[in-house]
């Protein structure tokens, strides 16, 4: 089976599917690769506004550079295990 996958800015739109990805990637392995430290996080509301502080140059910590979603390009962990299981991946803009 082969789904497809749109990335897109986290929001609380997506709380139930970002909370299910989490509980999926965890069963497998402490980290999720390419996730933002999405694994440090229980709510994904919490997780959001992280990556929200990150999107901003003027809150992003020192040492940091600004987020975008260019996380997971070919050749990263995570695009591999997502294609492993059969998911097409592709990057979109918004």
């Amino acid at each position: 089976m082969i789904l497809d996958l749109t990335l897109a800015r986290p929001s609380l739109d997506h709380a139930d599917e970002i909370a299910a990805l989490r509980a999926e990637f965890l069963t497998e392995a402490p980290h999720i690769p390419g996730g933002s430290r999405l694994e440090d996080f229980d709510d994904p509301a919490d997780w959001i506004d992280y990556c929200a502080a990150r999107q901003d140059p003027a809150t992003v910590p020192d040492g940091f550079v600004q987020a975008d979603l260019r996380c997971h390009q070919p050749g990263q962990p995570a695009h591999h295990h997502l294609r492993r299981r059969g998911v097409r991946t592709r990057h979109v803009r918004r």
